[in-house]
């Protein structure tokens, strides 16, 4: 996370480095490659018109503002994003590994796909599996994970967190494999594998799924999320929703104008 703003003095701070000529090249590069990063991150687009599973968790009243687009993301932090890319780099690694594993000829493991894309129109629901691979005569779904160390002890004890059981569940019931997790300790590349128990939330998908896409084609605003409220970028707009009758919503209303 990043430092916090403190007022006048972070604002001086700043003023006092771009004056000091030994710090305004590095200051400037570091500003500009932020800047990059923010605009790479708008020019790419960051909505999709399909459920994915990587936010399978949140609740229908969540996917009912993403999905509908009535409220504006506001501007994403750029360290949050460059920590994105470089999760992004050991997804690649990865994926150079699996490619390397066909250099081996050891029948234990094969490599089905890499990268691989799952579709379903009907529930609109769509996304990335980062291998299927077969094991031991067994197909699985790969998941790749990167966690800091404190993390990474906690996953080995107690499990992934429910958030990524949705996720692990979202892929198995798209094929029907078993989803394995792969993390890699951020801090000393140690590795630790488990297949996901994630059994529980496989019928729920499309009951999730189901009741999304009704809350969309319908227009009707879902009931309040029982969870995420401290990370959903619709806070502000689902307290404007509450504070109006269901049937007296408007599109305007809707639309946050």
């Amino acid at each position: 996370m990043g430092k916090k703003s403190n007022g006048w003095a972070d604002i001086l701070t700043k003023v006092q480095r771009v004056a000091n000529p030994e710090t305004r090249v590095t200051d400037v590069l570091v500003e500009v490659l932020e800047n990059a990063i923010v605009h790479r991150q708008k020019t790419d687009g960051w909505r999709s018109t399909h459920v994915h599973p990587s936010n399978l968790w949140r609740g229908e009243r969540w996917w009912y503002f993403y999905l509908t687009q009535v409220a504006e993301k506001g501007e994403e932090n750029a360290h949050s994003l460059r920590r994105m890319q470089n999760g992004t780099k050991a997804h690649e690694r990865i994926d150079k590994y699996l490619q390397d594993t066909e250099l081996l000829k050891d029948v234990r493991v094969k490599v089905v796909a890499i990268e691989h894309y799952f579709k379903n129109e009907t529930l609109n629901f769509s996304g990335r599996i980062d291998a299927v691979v077969e094991i031991l005569g067994t197909l699985y779904n790969l998941e790749f994970k990167t966690a800091k160390s404190s993390v990474f002890k906690s996953v080995q004890k107690s499990g992934p967190s429910s958030d990524y059981l949705w996720q692990a569940a979202g892929y198995t019931y798209m094929n029907g494999y078993p989803t394995i997790f792969l993390y890699e300790n951020k801090d000393t590349q140690e590795w630790y594998a488990m297949i996901v128990k994630s059994n529980d939330y496989v019928p729920k998908v499309e009951a999730k799924l189901k009741a999304i896409k009704e809350a969309v084609t319908t227009k009707q605003v879902p009931p309040l999320c029982d969870t995420g409220c401290n990370t959903c970028k619709f806070v502000q707009h689902c307290a404007t929703v509450q504070r109006q009758p269901m049937e007296a919503l408007s599109s305007d209303a809707l639309s946050g104008h």
